[in-house]
């Protein structure tokens, strides 16, 4: 037997946990508790797990119940440990950071944003910036670049994209920072994307925050595309090492 760890709970944990479907096969989730802290875990027969969309529900599922019942630290998808004592030791290690983090994380979830921008809005400002206005009438003059003008256009291109980038994100930071706890940037998943971000409320203020999207979303809808989602246990705002064996 090896034990899928979900992640690190506040309390014992509690009983009556759902069945997590990994790999196929239904395992049982239970806490395993030490001293006011429990690992969630699953009680698994195999130790490898593909990070496919139907075992990525799965790890979803738990970790946001877990969110509901108490403080929750979670961990990232596919931690194993072999033994019961592998993951008691796992509490031990983790006990001083972890201890230091549950107060930061109580009452909290994660929010994500992203934001994609609009073709026609991207023609726009590119037709209103005065190095790519130069650089499309070359191109439309000559028919085709030679190699230094192709870098020049490229970089021009990044510089736009960049620029664009930082005037919406700060459009979007500043005000939702005044709402959340916490704001973390992460990477765009396409060149049209302009912001990627995830955001840590207090359940007191979700309401406030959801409001302020919302009037977001009024302000910009006709140039970016909202992609609003959770709320979630916050995987991106927990900075403490959490893997196994470490």
């Amino acid at each position: 037997m090896a034990y899928y760890v979900f992640g690190i709970i506040r309390g014992n944990g509690g009983e009556n946990w759902p069945h997590a479907e990994l790999n196929g096969k239904s395992y049982r989730v239970l806490p395993i508790e030490t001293n006011q802290m429990a690992a969630v875990v699953a009680d698994v027969n195999e130790t490898s797990f593909d990070p496919s969309r139907k075992n990525a529900r799965t790890h979803q599922k738990i970790t946001s119940e877990a969110h509901t019942r108490e403080t929750f630290l979670p961990m990232s998808f596919g931690t194993v440990l072999q033994e019961k004592k592998d993951v008691k030791k796992l509490l031990t290690t983790l006990r001083p950071q972890a201890e230091k983090m549950f107060p930061k994380l109580e009452n909290r979830m994660e929010v994500g944003l992203r934001l994609t921008a609009d073709e026609t809005y991207l023609r726009e400002l590119a037709s209103r910036s005065p190095v790519l206005k130069n650089i499309k009438a070359k191109q439309q003059k000559k028919g085709q670049l030679h190699f230094g003008e192709r870098l020049e256009a490229g970089e021009a291109s990044a510089a736009f994209m960049k620029e664009l980038h930082e005037n919406i994100q700060q459009s979007f930071f500043k005000p939702l920072s005044k709402i959340a706890d916490s704001v973390k940037s992460n990477d765009l998943m396409h060149e049209k994307m302009v912001m990627n971000a995830s955001f840590l409320v207090h359940e007191e203020n979700e309401e406030a925050f959801d409001e302020e999207v919302n009037r977001l979303h009024d302000e910009w809808k006709e140039k970016l595309s909202f992609t609003y989602t959770g709320p979630w246990p916050p995987f991106n705002f927990v900075d403490i090492q959490m893997k196994a064996g470490r």
